[in-house]
């Protein structure tokens, strides 16, 4: 009886001691729990500013007519950012002496040329990367055929790269006795130049034949030493433009005169200059 007695006291404090034992368990398990989680927050919220920071900006240089829609990349347990999808690569051109540029311009007027070479980047067959060129045809809009966009042209029709020449005649502005007056006339010239894929399975000469065809069906396609050669004059916003698509093997050229009006004998000079390439890179 007494033995029951005595038992009964010495198991309710060690009892007692393990409940505060596990009470205070409990609870610093809970504090660990709750300091692993601010230190996964923290670090999370780390993660995501320098995902952020890091997004690449813009593209810069030739703007495309149609700007690929961002990929989303999601972390674990980060909200997806967005991140931009690498189309196209620019770079300048180390074999600038290999292109048409200062001899573009008439001999009355010298100027000075930038090169870039654009090629496809490690998303171009990306779905962003996607354009709307051949959807978007139209004669009224002569960035459409005319003067398409490079970059947009490039993933279009799959092309390995495209160097492109951007000429300006180093005129200088006359000036009258107020400070105003016209400026003697200007050249200026945009050369774009495509390296197709064997063959040209994707069309790129087929629907620029299509093109001049259907949008200015007077002016017949004809041969310069060899290289097929189709012109046209288009209207923009800072007045008229000679245009021309010139295709050799795997090559094919869009040229663009603007500036002031360049004169036959002018524009024959720069159809021939680019012919003369493209059958030299043959």
């Amino acid at each position: 009886m007494g033995n029951g007695v005595d038992s009964r006291p010495g198991r309710r404090p060690t009892s007692r001691l393990g409940r505060l034992l596990r009470a205070r368990e409990t609870g610093r398990r809970a504090a660990t729990a709750a300091v692993a989680r601010c230190a996964g927050l923290a670090a999370a919220t780390a993660m995501l500013s320098a995902c952020t920071a890091a997004t690449p900006p813009g593209y810069v240089g030739i703007p495309p007519a149609t700007s690929p829609a961002p990929a989303l990349t999601t972390i674990d347990g980060m909200t997806a950012v967005p991140e931009a999808a690498e189309c196209v690569n620019e770079r300048l051109d180390a074999r600038r002496s290999t292109l048409p540029g200062p001899q573009l311009f008439p001999g009355a007027f010298p100027g000075v040329v930038s090169v870039r070479l654009l090629s496809p980047g490690r998303d171009a067959s990306d779905p962003t990367c996607r354009t709307t060129l051949r959807r978007r045809f139209s004669c009224r809009e002569a960035t459409t055929w005319a003067v398409p966009d490079p970059t947009e042209f490039l993933l279009t029709f799959g092309a390995a790269q495209v160097r492109i020449v951007e000429g300006a005649s180093a005129a200088v502005t006359r000036s009258t006795g107020d400070g105003r007056g016209a400026g003697p006339p200007k050249r200026a010239f945009t050369y774009a130049e495509y390296t197709l894929a064997t063959g040209d399975p994707a069309g790129a000469v087929t629907f620029e034949r299509h093109a001049y065809a259907t949008c200015d069906p007077a002016t017949a396609g004809r041969m310069i030493d060899g290289v097929e050669v189709r012109t046209s004059t288009v209207g923009t916003d800072t007045g008229l433009v000679d245009v021309a698509f010139l295709a050799a093997g795997d090559r094919l050229a869009q040229v663009a005169l603007s500036g002031s009006r360049w004169a036959p004998d002018e524009r024959d000079h720069a159809w021939h200059v680019v012919a003369e390439h493209l059958q030299q890179e043959r």
